[in-house]
């Protein structure tokens, strides 16, 4: 097995601990007075300080502080004779151990900006959001770019549902926003179950879901939103609301596409109706 190298941390650590071991306990040994007994405390100060680092070099600056008050007590306690010798190593020893632990601060905010960093890469990069299976807004926008190209490349269909819970707003307001956000994601995991394998569901916000339908006319987009549509009713006593617009007829690239499904969908939550295609708004 290899041991290999200590990360940063663990050898500021060690370094640390070894560096106010010895000058410390170097200190002690050659203070015979009672003063020598406030070494541990000051040194656990300092190295609070060093890693809480409120402001930059704290550490130092503490151990500077907590050295002077080892010397003024050895003085008031014992006296200034034998005194240079352990307050030199007393300074050195609690400085140093402050300089150490405040580049270990350092060291861990590194290490925690770049966890961060990670994981926010992470969750930009994993195209689905928590245990739902759903898209996230950027995936499926993607996706629905790479459909609309691939459907004007070889000459077909692709339509494009918006589909949300009817007044969103005022469920939010009387289920609370951590129920109505669990409400939409069972609202998801029935469209998934709903649609075909090949079809792609995601969020287009914190409200409304996607559904990506390649190779499917109007026709058959309408019927399977309405399967989506009644079982949300039944299962869940919800109505939905739906904005349907198709590739080629209603838009030429993915971001028309995608405005006049959303104003399909703003017509059919203004008008009570349950689906409303894009066509119906300019009598297609």
């Amino acid at each position: 097995m290899s041991i290999g190298w200590p990360s940063p941390a663990k050898a500021l650590t060690a370094a640390m601990v070894v560096w106010l071991t010895l000058l410390l306990g170097a200190a002690a040994a050659l203070d015979g007075g009672e003063a020598r007994v406030a070494l541990l405390p000051l040194a656990g100060c300092v190295v609070a300080v060093a890693v809480w680092r409120p402001l930059a070099w704290s550490g130092p600056a503490c151990g500077v502080v907590a050295a002077l008050c080892y010397v003024a007590l050895r003085a008031s306690l014992d006296g200034t004779t034998g005194l240079a010798v352990p307050a030199a190593l007393a300074l050195l020893g609690l400085a140093g151990g402050g300089l150490v632990g405040d580049a270990l601060a350092r060291s861990l905010d590194d290490y925690e900006r770049q966890r961060l960093r990670d994981t926010l890469l992470i969750e930009e990069l994993t195209p689905t959001a928590g245990i739902t299976g759903v898209l996230k807004p950027a995936h499926v926008q993607k996706e629905l770019s790479d459909e609309v190209e691939r459907a004007r490349r070889y000459k077909h269909d692709v339509a494009l549902a918006l589909i949300a819970i009817q007044d969103w707003g005022a469920y939010v307001e009387r289920a609370g926003a951590d129920q109505a956000r669990a409400v939409l994601d069972e609202v998801a995991q029935i469209t998934i179950a709903q649609v075909r394998a090949t079809d792609a569901v995601g969020h287009y916000d914190h409200e409304t879901l996607q559904v990506i339908m390649p190779h499917t006319p109007l026709e058959g987009a309408q019927v399977a939103v309405e399967k989506v549509r009644l079982e949300v009713r039944r299962r869940l006593g919800q109505d939905l609301r739906a904005g349907l617009a198709l590739y080629p007829r209603d838009a030429q690239n993915a971001d028309v596409l995608l405005r006049e499904a959303a104003a399909a969908l703003e017509f059919a939550t203004m008008s009570g109706l349950s689906v409303v295609t894009r066509g119906l708004l300019s009598g297609a």
